[in-house]
């Protein structure tokens, strides 16, 4: 006889082998006779039942014997073996017979049977079986069925929606975008070329060009102007703005402004900026008359390219010679005839007419009389009094009135949102304005009827091709919605492919140039898209986590608590990858209606983003088809979860002996369980050979994938590496978190018991350890939950913070005023009565608290060629750029980013804002810093080496010591230059000016000593670093005094000269904290309104800014509803958890009872336990959280030098914190209160 296979003493090995199919097909190898094989199984069978020490079976037993019953009748002659025509050996074992030879003739039998056709059979009969088995166990157990089915359906959901909307997120961007550009996708600009002084587009030939173009819808053309609007009644009451000349009908139906909420305009009327009709005290909708003033000197400006010939060096003075080429153009365009010859007595046809000559052309006529000249000297001696900018004389003006139609509240995308004061018009009725305008000019009069083209010209302005002398162009592609969907790459391919494509139907060598403004938006966004996909990214990855663990912990209590069950179909003949099949088709049985169900939520919820993006954004139609990726992905993630999560409870099933699934007194908690390995068979453990394999990949990422990022500018690829690193150090501090959860949970259990219910405390603690190796799921998840939905929140939060702080410090205060170009000087004087009048007479105080000042660098003066900046030894030296300040500069600027390292500790700071106020020092303590080696009054002596100077006869030594050091500079430089030149405070610093005449080609060179008051490295308003590669062109800061000093001498060096006025380049407002939005905006066009805005720029922080608070909001409320979800996962998982514990401590509990331990006192304990499991997970979750987010912002102040500020997402936090306590309650309660039903005495039977 061979050992019994419960005798593990002599024969250890019969307890684990369970390799064959069936444990019965043992026990035929090792017994001669099969008969007695059969009956030795029925006995162990029979005594493994009868172990509890009853004589009648259990509920549990009773019940799966009748399902398995019922089960083979529902087949009828299925065999659950899985054989064709096989005779089972337990149900038949009586037939069994024979010798080996009969045995091995029925075995080759079957393999015949059961080879071709009949595998699938035999699959086919075991689906089915598998099939009926779970929708008979589903109807058993449906609350596993709901947990799968919604965790699945939650999963997937989430996913479909999150990669539809990450792919559609380049939509909300869009938006935003032609929020601030405008919607136009591209824009068309005249070229300077050798036949043309004035650049004009014909549009007319541009539209006929491109009429045939696969790419383009059409264009439509644009004049952007400088004019006034007056109040007609009051004329008092003007604003100057910019004046917007479209062709309203045409853009409509092109669709440019497709959210354009006004109606086109008709002649005479006008749409206008709420913003300056409030000025003009003119209310819209009422008929109201206005008068709008153009200045032709404006209008020359505009139509010859202001921009261009700023690049180029053209001063605004010197550009008064393009109001003659623009009168040329539109003469000549009118049939002007230039060549003519005139005879004409001026004085006579000016009184004729009743023309009064202007004054400037009094001396040359009562010098010539009666003249015989041709059209063009005729034209020129007009142009020459033009060109001397005796506008007021010549009346030059465009001028015309109109109704307001409609208060422009928004630009609604239709225009560039920079340009503010808007005023805009229809181009169709424009020529005639103008023509009106110029015949009430005198000098205009006088020419044109000495040459009789008067006639002619009317005509022509009455009909004036407006379309032809078009300053610029807009136009809108075809498909242009899925083109920018596209990803960052693919999208420019698309543009470049547009744009050429309209090359080949202009013309390569055609004077237009192409601008794409809505892509250059777009590329400004592209690091804040990349950031959010990673969040995205994220939250795929952990919903995909969360659903994993929860799906295996819920198939493996499946498992546990169906140990018997198996045990039994095992016992009846079902083969192993029959049971695999069950176990499978149990987690398809509710993933694939989970799938089907999630999609078509998803489907419904795509219908109402889709109306929502319809309303919001305005796309042409909705687009109900899902992008291939959002169908994809989700079906494989509700797929593979449930076969991932299969693989260690399908292991588990595996590894029971008959012995041990039979055993219905088992408890798989208390279990210990013994391994026997041979030596030959020891090798690497899977666990190693996993963690080699991460350490290869990992390899594999930091040495090629990163730099192949780098090389090839892969931004997406980049931070996907950067967040899938943050992302696993993420986990791995969560499952080191599970180490130290014994603690958290003692820490947590000694807080939260209090009073009577310290009783409890014993019976909690041996629970919490009891349970742990179940909890520990539980405890993972709500950790990995918490820890990544406050990383997210943190992170967001503190770069959302990040961005306004580097937007604030960029821009240096509330209100700044910038001038483009460095030959043009904010108007000072004028601002200062702005400035002035606003704070006048307002009731609730002056909306402007402080403003200062900075002039324009010192090499923007056409005789500075450079500014170096070194030790006195001159080497090494680095270029720099030298500005002045106001004295109040700190007390106006967002003084919080003036970050220093070093001050001159000999003088008193007045104490701005908790800051040493050094900007005003170098004011008020000017010329009294001392340097070492310095004293009062006695500057350092000139030191020699030994050696003999040769020096020519005539050579002197320009560097006087005494003169120096008493008319040096106070400076604030920039804290780069102590690593870089090696300078210090107490260490004087040689500024060296290199000047050139450019009339004479003479140069020099001027220095000058700079003490240091102060390094810095980061100033409101400047670009400053402490790092030494930032060194070179860094700021240098003075005074107005010291700025003029060196003007002055640095001209006078090379024989120029500095009329003493500065050329101011920026101007900061600082506004009252309480000021209303209205009260910004108008305080932002009256300043608007006195400065030319060719050439500035006004900046509003607060409402760059605002616009961060709005996506933190929208992203906050995203980050709740990810961590709704995240717990009621977690509260699933905690659900199944406690289910099982409450099962597996049925008896334990039971016993408590019988000793007066009350029901209450029972669940009361559970809800403990669950409170210090959750309570300790959510700890751990935001101490991880919060350290991988403060890492990461550390990381980003390392490069931005930004003051370090946590804010923290408490509203997020509350939230969660919230939500997690509800979950341990409920989860722990609901399977606890089961304990109410049952009886003590059935408990301890281990009756259910």
């Amino acid at each position: 006889m061979s050992t019994p296979r419960g005798d593990s003493s002599k024969n250890p090995k019969t307890i684990y082998d369970d390799d064959d199919d069936n444990d019965y097909d043992d026990k035929y190898k090792k017994f001669t006779d099969p008969k007695e094989a059969a009956k030795h199984t029925f006995q162990n069978v029979d005594r493994i039942l009868g172990s509890t020490g009853s004589t009648s079976l259990s509920r549990r037993e009773t019940s799966v014997r009748n399902s398995l019953q019922q089960q083979s009748q529902h087949y009828g002659t299925l065999q659950i073996s899985g054989e064709v025509d096989d005779i089972h050996p337990i149900q038949n074992f009586t037939k069994v017979g024979g010798d080996n030879q009969e045995i091995k003739k029925n075995n080759m039998q079957k393999k015949v049977i059961t080879s071709g056709w009949g595998y699938v059979k035999d699959f086919f009969y075991s689906l089915m079986f598998s099939l009926i088995y779970v929708t008979s166990d589903t109807k058993k157990r449906c609350t596993s069925f709901l947990v799968g089915l919604i965790t699945i359906a939650i999963v997937v959901f989430v996913v479909s929606i999150l990669y539809n909307s990450i792919l559609k997120a380049n939509l909300i961007f869009l938006k935003l975008s032609e929020d601030n550009v405008g919607d136009a996708d591209i824009m068309f600009t005249p070229k300077f070329t050798n036949s043309t002084t004035i650049p004009f587009i014909n549009h007319t030939e541009v539209v006929r060009k491109l009429n045939n173009n696969p790419f383009i819808v059409g264009t439509s053309p644009r004049w952007i102007l400088y004019a006034n609007l007056q109040n007609r009644d009051h004329p008092e009451k003007n604003l100057s703005g910019i004046l917007l000349i479209i062709d309203t009908e045409r853009e409509e139906k092109l669709g440019i402004g497709r959210i354009w909420p006004y109606r086109p305009l008709g002649e005479g009327e006008m749409h206008v900026r709420d913003s300056i009709l409030r000025a003009i005290d003119i209310v819209p909708d009422r008929g109201k008359r206005v008068n709008m003033v153009v200045d032709f000197a404006s209008l020359a400006s505009a139509f010859s390219g202001s921009d261009e010939s700023i690049s180029q060096g053209v001063t605004p003075d010197q550009k008064t010679i393009n109001q003659t080429e623009l009168l040329r153009t539109l003469f000549e365009a009118s049939g002007f005839n230039f060549s003519q010859i005139i005879t004409v007595n001026i004085t006579q046809v000016a009184n004729q007419l009743g023309i009064q000559i202007p004054p400037p052309l009094k001396p040359f006529i009562n010098a010539f009389g009666i003249i015989t000249i041709t059209g063009e000297q005729a034209f020129q001696a007009i142009a020459t009094t033009l060109g001397g900018g005796n506008f007021s004389d010549l009346n030059l003006k465009v001028e015309g009135e109109y109704t307001v139609v409609s208060s422009i509240t928004s630009n609604f995308a239709k225009y560039p949102g920079a340009l503010g004061n808007i005023m805009m018009i229809d181009s169709s009725y424009v020529g005639k304005v103008i023509g009106q305008s110029l015949f009430r000019s005198p000098a205009i009069q006088l020419l044109l009827e000495l040459a009789g083209e008067t006639q002619r010209v009317k005509n022509f302005f009455n009909t004036f091709p407006i379309d032809q002398y078009a300053l610029t162009a807009v136009g809108r592609f075809k498909d242009r919605f899925p083109a920018y969907l596209k990803s960052d790459n693919e999208r420019t391919d698309q543009m470049i492919q547009i744009t050429n494509g309209m090359v080949d139907s202009l013309g390569v060598s055609y004077p237009v140039a192409y601008t794409l403004p809505l892509l250059s938006a777009l590329s400004a966004t592209k690091f804040i898209s990349l950031f959010i996909d990673q969040i995205f990214i994220g939250v795929v990855v952990m919903l995909a986590i969360l659903g994993v663990v929860l799906i295996f912990a819920l198939l493996l209590s499946n498992v546990e608590e169906k140990t018997y069950e198996y045990g039994m179909l095992r016992a009846l003949g079902l083969r192993q990858y029959s049971l695999i099949q069950v176990i499978l088709a149990q987690s398809m049985y509710f993933a694939i209606p989970a799938i089907i169900i999630a999609m078509i939520l998803a489907f419904l919820v795509n219908i109402l983003v889709e109306y929502i993006l319809q309303v919001v954004i305005s796309t042409p139609s909705l687009n109900l088809l899902f992008f291939w990726g959002a169908v994809v992905v989700p079906i494989a993630l509700g797929l593979g979860i449930p076969i991932v999560a299969n693989i260690i409870p399908i292991r588990h099933a595996m590894s029971r002996t008959l012995r041990d699934s039979l055993d219905i007194a088992h408890q798989t908690f208390n279990e210990t369980t013994v391994k026997m390995i041979k030596l030959e068979e020891l090798g690497l453990e899977p666990w190693q050979t996993g963690v080699a394999i991460m350490l290869v990949v990992i390899g594999f990422v930091v040495y090629y994938m990163i730099p192949y990022s780098f090389i090839f500018t892969d931004l997406p690829l980049f931070f996907f590496i950067l967040n899938a690193i943050l992302l696993g150090m993420l986990l791995g501090l969560c499952v080191i978190a599970v180490v130290i959860q014994p603690f958290f949970e003692r820490l947590v259990l000694n807080i939260i018991l209090c009073g009577h219910e310290r009783r409890l405390k014993t019976l909690i603690s041996k629970n919490l350890a009891g349970h742990r190796k179940r909890s520990r799921k539980t405890f993972l998840m709500f950790t990995l939950s918490v820890a990544f939905i406050i990383f997210a929140g943190v992170v967001f939060s503190l770069q959302s913070a990040n961005i306004r702080a580097n937007v604030e410090s960029f821009l240096g205060a509330d209100v700044v005023v910038l001038s483009t170009t460095s030959y043009y000087s904010l108007p000072k004087d004028k601002l200062d009565a702005v400035i002035a009048l606003q704070n006048q007479n307002q009731t609730d105080g002056p909306p402007i608290v402080g403003y200062a000042y900075q002039s324009a660098t010192l090499n923007s003066y056409q005789y500075m060629n450079d500014v170096r900046f070194s030790s006195l030894a001159y080497y090494p030296s680095r270029k720099v750029a030298v500005s002045a300040i106001d004295s109040n500069f700190l007390s106006v600027v967002k003084n919080q980013y003036f970050l220093y390292t070093y001050v001159d500790k000999n003088f008193d700071y007045n104490m701005t804002n908790g800051k040493p106020d050094v900007f005003q020092s170098l004011y008020t303590n000017a010329g009294q810093a001392l340097v070492d080696g310095e004293k009062v009054g006695f500057a350092p002596s000139r030191i020699f080496s030994g050696v003999k100077l040769s020096l020519p006869s005539n050579a002197s030594l320009s560097f006087d010591p005494t003169s120096q050091y008493r008319q040096y500079l106070d400076i604030i430089a920039s804290e780069a230059m102590r690593p870089s030149v090696g300078i210090g405070i107490k260490t004087p610093v040689d500024l060296r000016f290199f000047t050139r005449n450019k009339k004479t080609s003479a140069t020099s060179q001027v220095d000058y000593i700079g003490k240091t008051r102060c390094l810095a490295y980061k100033i409101p308003g400047f670009f400053m670093s402490s790092y030494e590669l930032t060194a070179s062109g860094s700021p240098v800061l003075v005074t107005m005094d010291s700025y003029k000093k060196v003007a002055a001498k640095a001209a006078q060096s090379v024989g120029s000269t500095f009329d003493g006025v500065i050329n101011y380049s920026k101007l900061f407002v600082k506004l009252k904290d309480a000021i209303s939005t209205t009260k910004l905006q108008d305080t932002v066009n009256a300043l608007q309104a006195s400065v030319n805005s060719d050439f500035t720029n006004i900046q509003n922080v607060r409402d760059l800014v605002g616009s961060t608070g709005t996506a933190t909001l929208v992203l906050m409320a995203f980050f709740n509803i990810v961590a709704a979800i995240a717990i009621i996962l977690c509260f699933f998982m905690l659900a199944v958890s406690f289910t099982a514990n409450v099962k597996d401590n049925s008896w334990e509990f039971g016993v408590l009872r019988s000793i007066g331990l009350s029901v209450n006192a029972l669940i009361r304990a559970y809800i403990y336990e669950a409170l210090c499991l959750v309570v300790s997970a959510f700890l751990s979750g935001t101490v991880i959280g919060c350290v991988i987010a403060l890492t990461l912002t550390a990381q980003f102040n390392l490069f931005l030098e930004m003051p370090f500020q946590f804010d923290f997402p408490y509203y997020l936090f509350i939230s969660m914190l919230v939500m997690a306590l509800l979950c341990a309650i409920f989860g722990s309660y609901i399977p606890a209160r089961n304990l109410r039903k049952k009886e003590i005495a059935l408990v301890l039977r281990g009756v259910d």
